[in-house]
């Protein structure tokens, strides 16, 4: 990538409250307008890959209707801060994004990065910063620099519930357990499973 000045023309900083490696499988940012980009409107979000990869954060181009250009080419930067301001981990990357288009350049969160994070970002609140510019041959810099801020919000919804088990003791040895259908599509699927008499 062609190095660039560290003050970009436009930085968006985006909080997330409450937040946990557990915390969900998808977030998505609000939304967001560059204007020298000719006002294209972006997002970020941040998903889970699986168990075992953990977390990636992506920049995404929204689909902006008749407004803005049909493809737009575009160097970006994407960090996780800590409490202070410093940067944790960051990826840069290029691409041209037409509408409803992500970019394959995400930003890793693996495990390593969350043990890091707990550690400086006790109050739980996860910062990420995404710096842009345009591409453009002959300058990188501009007069103006525009920094926007967003926030998330992140709340924890607490259900208490009785489950009668009739015929219980036939289940004891039951490998794959017994299964809780949810009322919602949203919600997870509980599973309960006996350990038997042996313990194990």
């Amino acid at each position: 990538m062609t190095e660039v000045c560290e003050l970009a023309p436009f930085t968006f900083i985006w909080t997330i409250e409450n937040f946990s490696p557990m915390s969900c499988s998808t977030i998505t940012s609000p939304s967001f307008i560059v204007g020298f980009m000719r006002k294209t409107k972006w997002h970020l979000e941040i998903k889970e890959r699986n168990e075992q990869e953990g977390y990636c954060c992506f920049i995404s181009r929204d689909n902006d209707k008749n407004k803005g250009p049909r493809t737009i080419e575009i160097y970006f930067e994407l960090a996780v801060l800590a409490d202070d301001g410093s940067v944790l981990t960051a990826e840069k990357g290029q691409g041209i994004f037409k509408k409803r288009v992500s970019i394959s350049n995400s930003l890793e969160m693996e495990d390593s990065l969350w043990q890091r994070w707990m550690k400086v970002s006790p109050r739980g609140i996860l910062a990420i910063r995404c710096k842009m510019w345009k591409n453009n041959a002959s300058k990188w810099m501009t007069v103006r620099h525009d920094l926007c801020f967003a926030r998330t919000e992140l709340r924890v919804e607490e259900k208490n519930f009785i489950w009668s088990i009739r015929n219980f003791s036939s289940f004891s040895h039951l490998k794959d357990g017994i299964k809780l259908q949810p009322t919602t599509n949203d919600e997870p699927t509980l599973t309960f499973k006996s350990l038997g008499d042996e313990g194990q």
